[in-house]
């Protein structure tokens, strides 16, 4: 360099700078990388790209860097030739902490005064993996264990990205998380847990075999066990029967009309003529407690006049 100070050497630190890092070192030449408030010590995050990738780590605050720090308020002091500081200058930054040069050029965007920062910035996905710390459960325990049991369990390594959404993923109770994930298989998600018992939603679907409808609950009637996926859930007995079984509106909601009957009429072939849908017992005019099937009348006149008009015993009993 002295043989051809013309090229090698500049009158200012920022002349030099341009024409030898004119590119992304040109900010570091300058000096311009972060300090802390000492002006000695620097201790920084910056993302391991170029490492394991697994989170942040710290170019080092080790009493190495505190005298390299030191030297480089020696580099100013005038009393020191310029090609020498600067020289010693370049190596300084180049050593100074672990950090690759692009981010010292843009300091601001890569380094970070804190771990946390850092892990945000740059590993929002494994936030707690890349700090070191335990999320707080704000939505239940009980989450999808999609990638080894296929049901949902409690406690065990809850996947990272399943904090950043607790409110989806996390359940407070076994049920709950069952019917929010595997609602297709809800009897055997439940059943999964050793002592859980099925609660069920206490709402109301149709038992097409008996023609009644049952609620959603394990126990004594009228609760008639798990409903399955595809059963419609009412929030009474009243709008369920009403919806599909209105032909068959008292059975089906529980009322007594499969012991005693109506009182209404309804067609006996067999005598050509009406009867009350009542237990014979009770009056001479009853036949009998009515099949679902048959058709019933409000009164024995209107039974006759619209099944058996052409027999006029019907309505007299006489012959």
């Amino acid at each position: 360099m002295a043989v051809n100070p013309t090229l090698w050497l500049s009158s200012t630190l920022e002349a030099c700078c341009k024409k030898f890092f004119s590119g992304y070192n040109y900010e570091t030449c300058l000096k311009k990388y972060p300090r802390d408030d000492d002006d000695c010590i620097v201790k920084l995050y910056y993302p391991d790209w170029n490492g394991s990738n697994e989170g942040c780590i710290s170019d080092g605050k080790y009493a190495f860097y505190w005298y390299i720090g030191c030297l480089i308020l020696i580099v100013q002091h005038p009393l020191i030739p310029f090609h020498f500081s600067f020289s010693l200058f370049i190596i300084i930054i180049i050593s100074l902490g672990k950090e690759p040069q692009y981010m010292l050029s843009n300091y601001d965007y890569f380094l970070s005064s804190t771990l946390e920062e850092c892990c945000e910035n740059f590993y929002n996905w494994d936030l707690y993996s890349c700090t070191g710390t335990a999320p707080t459960l704000t939505n239940g325990e009980y989450y999808p264990d999609w990638e080894n049991s296929d049901t949902c369990v409690k406690g065990g390594d809850v996947p990272e990205y399943m904090f950043h959404n607790q409110n989806y993923y996390l359940s407070p109770t076994l049920q709950e998380c069952c019917e929010k994930h595997y609602h297709w298989k809800l009897n055997e998600c439940v059943g999964s847990s050793p002592g859980a018992v099925y609660v069920g939603t206490g709402k109301w679907y149709v038992d097409w075999e008996d023609s009644i409808c049952i609620q959603d609950c394990d126990g004594a009637s009228p609760c008639g066990g798990p409903a399955e996926t595809w059963d419609e859930l009412y929030s009474s007995r009243e709008q369920c029967c009403d919806l599909h079984l209105s032909w068959n509106k008292d059975e089906c909601n529980g009322q007594s009309a499969v012991d005693t009957g109506t009182l209404k009429w309804y067609v006996k072939w067999s005598a050509d003529t009406c009867v009350q849908d009542c237990l014979t017992t009770t009056s001479a005019d009853c036949g009998g407690v009515a099949d679902s099937w048959e058709q019933l009348y409000s009164s024995k006149e209107s039974c006759c006049d619209e099944k058996l008009f052409w027999v006029r015993r019907c309505v007299t009993n006489q012959p």
